[in-house]
């Protein structure tokens, strides 16, 4: 796993990291608010990462052509965002 998924794993709002290849699912522990997964990627939008929320996981499907700094600069953005939704609830 990359050791920026790994770092998703263990914030408390992460239920589930999961990976096959380079897509990865970050699985948000449930909560009230059904729209979770989405406001963050709205807000790693923010930082300037697309990603696709589906029900509580956020789906991060990069090219294969993606550098390790680039990855990074994903999960990194995914963190962020992660923080910066649950720090409003």
């Amino acid at each position: 796993m990359n050791v920026g998924l790994a770092k998703l794993q263990g914030l408390p709002a992460v239920n589930e990291v999961r990976q096959c290849g380079l897509i990865a699912g970050i699985e948000l522990k449930q909560t009230d608010d059904i729209d979770l997964a989405a406001k963050v990627g709205i807000a790693a939008r923010g930082r300037g990462l697309l990603t696709r929320p589906i029900r509580n996981v956020i789906v991060l499907m990069p090219p294969l052509c993606i550098t390790p700094e680039q990855l990074s600069t994903a999960t990194g953005a995914i963190h962020d965002s992660i923080l910066e939704i649950r720090s409003r609830q």
